[in-house]
């Protein structure tokens, strides 16, 4: 949930970044220096205002994964080629249709790697929360294990996690091929 959260509103906002060039000028540094920050440090913050469960986790995953996809959506928006901006133009095509039409479509491999990144983030973020402020979880079960010196089963659940980051990153890169 986060993860969609986090790609619909960094598409969004690294479009409008590399589109309106007062937005870009004022807020691109600020995006670049909340790269920056460590983002777990919002954990401790956000399990005071959401507590121990789901919202926390939701809101730490948007917050980690969404600076890659804007950083990947506006690089790729803003070096989309002249030309196919002028045959947008020479349509006479709106705003909504240039963006869905030429510029988002043009900009879909830096889109994809934005999303990669942001999926992989993301789902470290939520299970590092889930070590911390959750009552269930692959977080939990990873410190259960090892709280109890159950080495195999902390195996099983971190082979688990990797699978799960693995074929997450694979389905990402099938559909950055495909549509590239």
């Amino acid at each position: 949930m986060g993860f969609v959260v986090a790609t619909s509103l960094g598409i969004l906002v690294g479009y409008l970044l590399a589109t309106v060039p007062f937005l870009g000028a004022v807020f691109s540094p600020m995006v670049r220096g909340y790269g920056s920050i460590p983002h777990i440090v919002f954990l401790p913050i956000l399990l005071g205002i959401f507590g121990v469960g789901h919202s926390a986790k939701i809101t730490m995953a948007v917050l980690v994964a969404v600076f890659p996809i804007i950083v990947n959506v506006s690089a790729g928006v803003a070096t989309v080629p002249a030309p196919l901006i002028k045959l947008g133009h020479s349509l006479d095509l709106g705003h909504v249709a240039m963006a869905w039409r030429i510029t988002l479509r043009a900009a879909v491999p830096s889109i994809i790697v934005g999303m990669r990144l942001g999926f992989g983030a993301a789902f470290l973020a939520v299970v590092i929360s889930e070590f911390f402020g959750s009552p269930e979880g692959l977080g939990v079960e990873m410190s259960q294990a090892y709280g109890a010196s159950a080495y195999d089963q902390l195996l099983a659940v971190v082979s688990v996690v990797a699978l799960i980051s693995l074929i997450g990153n694979w389905l990402f890169l099938i559909a950055q091929r495909r549509l590239a």
